[in-house]
């Protein structure tokens, strides 16, 4: 097992392709996170700002902590992911996924925001 560990932006090596096709088999939640699993891949854990887009609604959070509700996530559970991408500064990640859901991760860079684990590597940007 390959314990690479990365703080605070996305590294170009990391490979985010796959992410791409796979499907949200769970969402977990503690009072300050929110987890969603991958079918063969792996997960991501969330505990910073995010926007999510449904059914043509944004919802913007800055901060989930206390997670009092399921902030409308679980809309994504069984989707399959079309695309996956960063910002230039790669601390930003952009998951879309079917049915033109579109979920923004917000690096923050002073703050752990959210954690990729793919095949054993994790990074926390």
């Amino acid at each position: 097992i390959n314990h690479s560990f990365i703080m605070y932006t996305i590294p170009i090596k990391f490979d985010l392709n796959s992410f791409k096709d796979a499907k949200i088999i769970q969402i977990c939640f503690t009072i300050n996170t929110f987890s969603l699993f991958f079918e063969k891949v792996g997960f991501i854990s969330v505990e910073g700002g995010f926007s999510f887009l449904c059914n043509d609604k944004k919802y913007d959070y800055k901060e989930i902590h206390p997670v009092t509700n399921d902030l409308g996530i679980l809309k994504l559970l069984e989707k399959k992911v079309t695309k996956v991408y960063t910002n230039q500064k790669r601390n930003d990640l952009t998951l879309e996924f079917e049915e033109n859901i579109v979920l923004e991760l917000f690096g923050n860079g002073m703050y752990e925001s959210y954690t990729l684990n793919v095949s054993g590597e994790k990074v926390i940007v």
